[in-house]
């Protein structure tokens, strides 16, 4: 995708950003000490991607974000997963569906200008 001063553009820089500072505050606690604080474990959910039952292992806070995503869009999860997978080609649809989850979610928490 190429950069451009169109919306997606300004709505990328936002969630950048607050990635960027997402990504220092998580630095900063890990820095003190609270590392165990933040869960690492997978859970696997079968979902069904343009017609097919698949098993995606991601880790609790982004099965949340994506339900929530779903919620907001008035979709349902299966169908956020197959939009990605569209979107990701035969790319790893696991880190597209955890970076399309982050992008969105900081999207979805800016503050409106």
């Amino acid at each position: 995708m190429e950069r451009g001063d169109g919306p997606i553009a300004a709505i990328l820089e936002v969630a950048i950003r607050t990635l960027d500072e997402r990504i220092a505050a998580e630095e900063s606690m890990l820095t003190a000490g609270c590392a165990d604080t933040i869960p690492t474990d997978g859970v696997r959910r079968s979902v069904r991607i343009h017609g097919r039952r698949t098993t995606i292992k991601l880790e609790p806070d982004f099965w949340n974000a994506l339900d929530r995503i779903a919620e907001t869009w008035h979709s349902s999860t299966d169908a956020v997963c197959s939009d990605v997978a569209t979107m990701c080609g035969e790319g790893n649809l696991t880190s597209a569906i955890r970076v399309f989850t982050l992008r969105t979610v900081a999207a979805m928490d800016a503050p409106s200008r």
